[in-house]
């Protein structure tokens, strides 16, 4: 679907891969390649005792650090508070990263989910962070 979208749009710089992003990115992307992830409404895992399954820890943090340029951008969404502030804790509690405001341009692009649960009533929380080193 993303990739029907993108080439709709022109996008000759987009491509979709079915993988553990963890995976991905610690060992198939080389060490300061990427200007930006965003990381949209990942699972919550809300459960107390499946929440050590949740992708944004801080290993995690430290993987997408070594991925990314530097100045590179974290835009984090998700619908979950309690993720949202495990999210905020993960990123501001790492020195290598620094909260930036998310761009306006990019507050302003929804996705398919985030635009159902918006018309439910359910907000979305959003964070950006930058690599200093």
């Amino acid at each position: 679907k993303i990739e029907k979208r993108g080439r709709r749009a022109g996008l000759t710089n987009l491509r979709g891969i079915r993988l553990e992003i963890s995976y991905l990115t610690e060992y198939l992307l080389p060490r300061d390649s990427v200007s930006a992830f965003h990381i949209y409404f990942p699972d919550p895992w809300p459960k107390m005792r499946h929440r050590q399954n949740r992708l944004i820890n801080e290993r995690f943090a430290e993987v997408l650090r070594g991925a990314s340029q530097p100045r590179g951008v974290i835009h984090l969404r998700t619908d979950d508070f309690d993720y949202f502030a495990q999210m905020q804790s993960v990123f501001d509690a790492n020195v290598h990263f620094a909260p930036i405001e998310t761009p306006e341009e990019l507050a302003r692009v929804t996705t398919d989910f985030e635009r159902d649960f918006n018309a439910k009533g359910v907000p979305t929380n959003r964070a950006s962070y930058e690599k200093i080193d």
